[in-house]
């Protein structure tokens, strides 16, 4: 603190204005590359830009020619089904460690938004739908990262809900409900494990933007939970700037010169006081004296390798058995796997929550390692495309032209030459994009259901049984085809060791002890959310408030 206060006395009105917003890349280099974003730094005064990056799956940063990797290890919504604190803190750890290696300072996670409605594009980053699981997932992945000495920012403060129109929306929502189940995983992870940063959300709260929402920042967090770190915005967030500052959200991120001159001119012209933009300083001051950058931490510029087999662990753990009708663990020799995804899995979400990984085994690599593989299916599905990745693409169509399209002499003969099929259907979510209730995204479309039909009728004539697995971010609905599986299989995104995860679960050499971190209903439509959740209307009612109650499988 003296340290801080030395400081603060020796910096100008400008330099403390200009250390409440990022420092922006525009025109500038930040190393390393693919990382989020950097605050301001008074070299003068010894005070450094600190690094930050995305990193709730693992450190995002750009791959440098294919020389430098990030880790990608099971999702939040994946951890929180193991229900294995202990498990989650060793992630954390590793995440940290990785983070601290590569010249890191804070990871910009975990985030503790509730999976309010199944078609949340962003779930997968969500660890649940309870808030008392969020909170113990939480606080286990934020002492995990912090035990390292690379900071962890806890968001999305709060209500992020929807990825529609999410710098747009309001949510509208009585104190109880705010409080009870939208805060209470944040009130108890500041409580419980003391983050280096909180960060705020794109949306609003009953009409005012979380940016520059005094009572949620100043009378709340600061106020009510005594919270000693940083709070930043979120990249580009909306709401007015200076009341930003006298809400003491105390970082505008990404920055930019135009937001820095604003509240210089502020300060300058007594729109603001300098004892607010001093109030916000001291708060970043205090996060930057903690990280790597201030103490000197030389990165070691290596990843290392032995966390992949911490990430496999978990990808084990995550694994949920939904159903089993005397299937599994698989006693036989050979298989048949059917559907695109088992060339080309899914190992986590886009977006924040993507890593830029190395090559890593398809599902297929990795059973047939323990198993051989028909001929037949494998033939049909050697040459099988990737879906369409992009954002202005349909990355779940509903007139699916990728899936390969089976026909029933195919999976007769695939069926005459194998004791079971594996069935894999699979999902890309992403940042920024909602999933919808039609054919292709909740339910399955036309391809992946005779597919599913056809190779269980062939299967089952020949006394043969069928496993689906689930390789998707978000619940499917299952209730109208479950009855032509024998098992059922929720992989959920594993991370990059989910191929060898899945098989060893499949052969039985590890058990499928994971348990559902969030309910799949029978339709989407039984959400008590879901009326609002698709609304165009841009004040969002949440009118369920604490009473959840949906039909589950």
């Amino acid at each position: 603190m003296k340290k801080i206060d030395k400081i603060l006395r020796s910096m100008t009105k400008e330099e403390k204005a200009s250390i409440t917003v990022g420092f922006s890349r525009k025109g500038k280099e930040i190393y390393p590359k693919g990382a989020a974003g950097i605050t301001f730094p008074v070299p003068r005064l010894g005070v450094p830009s600190v690094v930050m990056a995305d990193g709730p799956a693992g450190v995002r940063i750009d791959t440098e020619g294919g020389t430098k990797f990030g880790i990608s290890y099971p999702c939040a919504s994946n951890l929180a089904c193991t229900f294995n604190t202990e498990l989650v803190k060793d992630i954390g750890g590793c995440i940290g460690k990785d983070a601290r290696n590569y010249g890191i300072d804070i990871i910009l996670a975990p985030a503790l938004n509730i999976q309010r409605d199944p078609l949340g594009g962003r779930n997968f980053e969500y660890f649940s739908e309870d808030p008392c699981l969020i909170a113990k997932m939480g606080t286990a992945y934020v002492k995990g990262v912090q035990s390292s000495g690379t900071g962890a920012c806890i968001k999305h403060l709060a209500c992020n809900n929807r990825e529609t129109d999410r710098g747009k929306y309001s949510a509208e929502i009585d104190e109880r409900t705010l409080r009870e189940v939208y805060l209470s995983a944040f009130r108890e992870v500041v409580f419980e494990s003391s983050p280096y940063c909180i960060m705020t959300a794109y949306n609003k709260i009953n009409g005012i933007y979380t940016s520059a929402d005094a009572s949620l920042t100043k009378e709340i967090v600061f106020g009510e939970w005594a919270y000693d770190g940083m709070i930043m915005s979120d990249w580009g967030a909306d709401g007015d700037n200076i009341e930003r500052v006298r809400a003491q959200n105390d970082l505008y991120m990404e920055g930019n010169a135009e937001k820095c001159e604003e509240i210089i001119s502020a300060v300058e012209c007594g729109t603001l006081s300098e004892e607010e933009i001093e109030i916000c300083s001291r708060h970043i001051l205090g996060t930057v004296m903690r990280t790597h950058s201030a103490k000197g931490t030389k990165p070691s510029g290596k990843l290392d390798i032995t966390h992949l087999d911490i990430s496999e662990k978990a990808a084990v753990e995550s694994i949920v058995l939904l159903e089993n009708k005397d299937m599994l663990p698989l006693d036989c020799e050979k298989i048949s796997l059917f559907g695109n995804a088992q060339r080309h899995p899914v190992i986590g979400g886009l977006g924040a929550g993507d890593v830029n990984t190395c090559p890593y085994s398809s599902f297929r690599d990795a059973l047939k390692s323990r198993f051989s593989l028909g001929k037949t299916a494998d033939e049909i599905y050697k040459n099988c495309p990737r879906k369409p990745i992009g954002f202005d693409e349909d990355e779940n169509p509903e007139n699916d032209v990728w899936e390969v399209n089976l026909s029933e002499d195919a999976a007769a003969k695939a069926a005459e030459e194998s004791d079971a099929a594996i069935v894999f259907i699979s999902r890309l979510t992403r940042e920024g994009k909602d999933h919808t209730p039609r054919k292709g995204d909740y339910r399955l479309n036309e391809r992946e259901r005779n597919m599913l039909i056809t190779v269980s009728n062939a299967f089952h004539m020949r006394g043969k049984k069928v496993c689906v697995v689930l390789d998707v971010g978000n619940p499917i609905e299952v209730e109208s085809w479950k009855r032509y599986a024998d098992a059922l299989v929720f992989l959920g995104y594993a991370g990059q060791r989910s191929a060898e995860a899945l098989a060893s679960i499949l052969r039985g050499e590890k058990t499928p002890s994971a348990r559902l971190a969030f309910s799949i209903p029978v339709a989407c439509e039984d959400s008590p959310a879901h009326e609002s959740f698709l609304t165009d209307n841009l004040q969002i009612p949440y009118n369920e408030r604490y009473f959840c109650r949906i039909s589950v499988l």
